[in-house]
């Protein structure tokens, strides 16, 4: 979601998760204002709200690999593998699933 120019991120999280690394990372470049939820939220909103997540963090990668930021989407794809989702790109777009 747009919010003043920036976009608004909320992330979901266990205590201790990549998810707060990651977030702190998304507002180190000060365009995204990033939030961490706790898991249990999530879980009561059930599954649309992990793929609603995940096709914006998709997005912000897909935004980053077009202006040729390639350190920005290099770390998204990356902290993603750390939790246990894996990117698969293809001329139709980027999906996800979990790592096995």
């Amino acid at each position: 979601m747009l919010c003043g120019g920036r976009l608004r991120l909320v992330l979901v999280a266990r205590k201790g998760d990549a998810l707060e690394a990651l977030a702190a990372e998304l507002r180190k470049t000060r365009k995204i204002q990033a939030q961490v939820i706790p898991a249990d939220l999530a879980r009561q909103a059930g599954g649309e709200l992990v793929d609603s997540l995940l096709r914006l963090l998709i997005d912000l990668r897909r935004q980053a690999r077009q202006n040729r930021n390639w350190a920005e989407a290099d770390a998204i794809r990356d902290r993603l593998a750390e939790m246990g989702v894996t990117l698969e790109d293809s001329a139709e777009g980027t999906r996800w699933r979990l790592a096995r």
